[in-house]
């Protein structure tokens, strides 16, 4: 009979060494996602790109924050969105450095090599805490899929024909093909 496993705790993963990994804590299991690929970081940018030139005449800019940074979930659920936004009537949310507490207001994963922690264990952690959007990007088949908080469940939002447009941060209206095109 094999002995219980200790669940870590954001205090565990504050003390591990530097080692130049990203970790995350799914129910206090640590997790270690693999590097992320070159057209991973190219749609990343290219999402800054989009993201900036809607946030920065808007002075929210200093709002959207790219991995590695940890969002405390919970105690337990420790995660680290590719892109998140964080609106500026949640000065809460940066109250306990180094990790932002809470839900951010828009979450933005790339789909790579677990497919599943983006479509089903972070989309579930993200909708329990309250994250009001939350933006699945799939290099495969180059959509994006667009979920919006709604009584407390995630609602996909339909796009009109190649744009996708946001709720949360209302115009913002993003070009589907032209994320690939550029990378």
């Amino acid at each position: 009979m094999s002995a219980p496993t200790k669940l870590m705790t954001y205090d565990d993963l504050l003390a591990l060494a530097d080692d130049g990994q990203r970790y995350e804590l799914f129910d206090g299991v640590l997790i270690v996602p693999p590097a992320a690929s070159f057209y991973h970081g190219r749609i990343v940018l290219e999402l800054i790109r989009i993201l900036d030139a809607y946030l920065t005449p808007r002075g929210l800019g200093r709002n959207l924050f790219t991995a590695p940074v940890d969002v405390r979930l919970t105690n337990l659920r420790v995660v680290q969105p590719d892109l998140l936004y964080i609106g500026p009537d949640r000065p809460e949310a940066f109250a306990s450095p180094p990790a932002i507490q809470g839900a951010p207001d828009l979450a933005i994963e790339i789909l790579s090599s677990n497919r599943h922690h983006d479509l089903v264990v972070k989309l579930g952690y993200y909708e329990q805490a309250g994250v009001r959007e939350y933006w699945i990007v799939d290099p495969e088949v180059e959509t994006l899929t667009l979920y919006v908080l709604v009584d407390g469940r995630f609602v996909e939002q339909p796009h009109d024909g190649n744009v996708s447009r946001s709720v949360v941060l209302p115009g913002l209206e993003v070009n589907i093909a032209a994320i690939f095109a550029n990378v």
